[in-house]
């Protein structure tokens, strides 16, 4: 899958005292660096958004960029159906799915919805997430 949340990966003693000898938590699986198709939606705005911002920023790598967002996109298309709609995938390819996988999770279809219609529908979109700027937030506290 496209992106995963990276935390570090535990093994041996660091994993055995750091999570009580938790499955979950064994490299490449489930907290500790699974694959979690639902957050790709936050890479597609990020660069929505950057590229919104700062249209004339460094092309290439925008290009570069939305030819990986593209591609993700595909393979979410192609995988997630046929291995229904999964909450997470272990290993480091990102195929085999975990023993605690959970199937048909709303969050992972509403993640696909929104990667779908931030790239393909409307991705002018992006700007609901435009977070104030420090200054901003200075300006409105007062400081």
């Amino acid at each position: 899958m496209p992106l995963r949340i990276c935390h570090p990966p535990l093994e041996g003693e660091e994993w055995q005292s750091k999570t009580g000898y938790d499955r979950k938590n064994l490299p490449w699986c489930y907290h500790n660096a699974g694959h979690w198709p639902c957050l790709l939606w936050f890479l597609v705005v990020a660069v929505l958004r950057h590229q919104q911002l700062h249209p004339d920023a460094d092309t290439a790598l925008l290009a570069k960029m939305q030819e990986l967002l593209a591609s993700s996109y595909h393979l979410l298309v192609d995988h997630l159906p046929r291995q229904n709609w999964a909450e997470y995938f272990d290993g480091p390819t990102g195929r085999w799915m975990g023993q605690q996988a959970r199937h048909y999770q709303t969050w992972t279809i509403v993640g696909f919805l929104l990667v779908h219609h931030l790239l393909y529908v409307n991705p002018e979109d992006a700007q609901i997430l435009n977070l104030p700027t420090l200054k901003e937030i200075r300006d409105f506290g007062g400081v």
